[in-house]
């Protein structure tokens, strides 16, 4: 285990890892004390991680019997994104009053950095760079609660991302629907910015489900 990581979330994203692999497959029960030997740790990191993963959708989490993992299937995609394009939508509008010119540079050279990236079709680095232009923005909307809700979510998907890539065109409209919102930010269109943030999400959904329904249907 690295010692500079806190350990649940270790544990967690590497069960997370596991689930969506295939490595553990749907309806396995994960105990705590199982988990806790495996990884060498302590109970309450395993049920840290364990409430996470559900907060995330992945498990199910039943008191004195462990957890239980649960099928992850287009329709729960659906739902996870359906959910992740209300409060983004929310977070971007919040976000608009308080971003500022200097935020907004910040954004357009991450944006930037994320096109030259889309160009050497760097996957690892246009998920980490995509991850830090949308934390950025919601930072700004100073509302704990939504980015809480966001951040369940974020993993998450990030983890299906480097399982799954983008289609090329999506990356090529990524880089476009950025700039359309940073523009509306730098005009404090609050109502534009969110209509695009959830334009933006349900996009992604489309993409990523298209490589899941294939895989589904094979």
């Amino acid at each position: 285990m690295n010692i500079a990581v806190p350990a649940y979330e270790q544990v967690r994203d590497i069960i997370r890892e596991e689930i969506i692999s295939g490595v553990i497959p749907a309806n396995t029960r994960l105990t705590i004390l199982q988990v806790a030997k495996r990884f060498n740790v302590s109970q309450m990191p395993v049920r840290e991680a364990f409430q996470w993963l559900q907060g995330e959708g992945l498990v199910k989490v039943i008191a004195h019997k462990g957890a239980y993992v649960l099928g992850l299937d287009p329709s729960r995609i659906r739902s996870f994104y359906l959910v992740r394009s209300v409060i983004e939508g929310l977070l971007g509008r919040l976000s608009t009053d308080n971003i500022t010119d200097s935020i907004l540079e910040k954004l357009n050279q991450i944006n930037n950095r994320f096109r030259a990236q889309v160009e050497k079709n760097n996957l690892k680095k246009i998920v980490s760079l995509n991850k830090e232009f949308h934390k950025i923005m919601y930072r700004c909307a100073e509302s704990p609660e939504a980015f809480e809700v966001y951040e369940r979510y974020e993993g998450l998907l990030t983890t299906l991302r480097n399982k799954y890539g983008f289609h090329r065109e999506r990356l090529k409209g990524m880089v476009v629907e950025h700039s359309g919102i940073l523009k509306a930010l730098s005009s404090k269109d609050a109502p534009l910015v969110e209509n695009l943030v959830k334009i933006h999400i349900e996009k992604a959904m489309g993409d990523l489900l298209s490589f899941i329904e294939k895989k589904t249907q094979t």
